[in-house]
């Protein structure tokens, strides 16, 4: 029989040594591929216009961050600034209010055609609860101590609404505060307030013109007759007047009773209370009125200063010499 040496018989068939089995894990080790440095070798380097199209594209998505806070850093602050904002106009102390009403006082703005045609051509309807409220604020704020009355332009309003008016103008008198009531000329219903002011004052070319109250109307039987239209009307009374123009030319002896009653009510309400409130005889006041072209002779046709001599005005003098302005 043939001997093997013993070193080679053991490393046949013998038991691994713990020594050589780490010699030839290593070996294996070795011997194995290594499969990051071969997925490494076998990745595509990135292209150059991939480059480009990753830093325009990382571009436009910081632009439109930077776009989408500030939209929205700017509405945060223009709600703070609202929020935090005065609500109206800076006011000083001693300062003066100045209520200028339009041609026209309404109860509720008009919302025809016409209305719209009129306001375009200058006439300026105002409404009245704006003015109470303006004066009733006004009066509470005690940075205000005087009230402009502008009457310029104010042509026509009802007594009812003048005396609205007029209650809160004294209502704001009663706080200690003045009123000063100024206008080139006065109508009728612009002198109504400026009577309730503690001083009224008339340009040098201007007036005061008290006419009283009046009613027109158009009568249409004549045109009637000449197109051969025939009405047929039935009427219980004789104070039924409201188809009198189509069956009369002038107004029947029923009516101008009817009417002269109400408008007379009111024209001596008008001069009772511009007498009270202004210190007069409310006879001195229709004497003024109704003798009007008396007046003026006496004083030469100047109609400001037959105004200053009944006492209806306190001052004659323009726009700018009217002390709070």
């Amino acid at each position: 029989m043939q001997e093997f040496p013993p070193d080679t018989g053991a490393a046949a068939s013998g038991p691994t040594q713990p020594n050589d089995a780490r010699s030839v894990n290593r070996l294996d080790h070795r011997d194995r591929p290594d499969r990051r440095v071969g997925a490494r070798s076998g990745h595509r380097p990135t292209s150059r216009w991939s480059r480009v199209l990753r830093g325009i594209w990382i571009a436009i998505d910081t632009a439109r961050r930077a776009t989408l806070n500030a939209i929205f850093i700017a509405i945060v602050a223009a709600l703070v600034f609202v929020v935090c904002a005065p609500t109206g106009p800076e006011v000083h102390d001693t300062a003066a209010v100045v209520i200028r009403p339009g041609s026209v006082i309404v109860e509720e703005p008009s919302r025809s055609a016409m209305s719209r045609v009129n306001r375009t051509s200058g006439s300026r309807e105002s409404v009245l609860r704006d003015i109470i409220a303006a004066i009733d604020v006004a009066k509470d704020d005690q940075r205000i101590r005087v009230m402009v009355l502008d009457l310029s332009k104010l042509a026509q309003a009802g007594l009812s609404k003048l005396e609205e008016i007029a209650a809160a103008i004294d209502a704001f008198k009663a706080k200690d505060k003045r009123v000063i009531a100024t206008a080139a000329q006065y109508g009728q219903a612009a002198y109504f307030l400026a009577a309730h002011a503690d001083e009224v004052h008339v340009h040098p070319m201007g007036e005061v013109a008290l006419e009283g109250y009046a009613r027109y109307r158009r009568y249409y039987k004549d045109l009637l007759d000449r197109l051969a239209l025939t009405w047929h009307v039935f009427r219980v009374g004789k104070y039924k007047s409201a188809v009198e123009p189509y069956l009369r030319n002038d107004m029947s002896p029923e009516a101008r009773e009817m009417t002269v009653a109400w408008m007379g009510d009111h024209w001596q309400r008008y001069i009772e209370i511009v007498a009270r409130v202004r210190g007069l005889q409310a006879v001195d006041v229709g004497d003024f009125a109704q003798h009007y072209e008396r007046h003026m002779r006496q004083h030469e046709g100047d109609g400001a200063k037959a105004a200053l001599a009944t006492g209806l005005v306190d001052h004659v003098s323009t726009a700018d010499e009217v002390p709070g302005r």
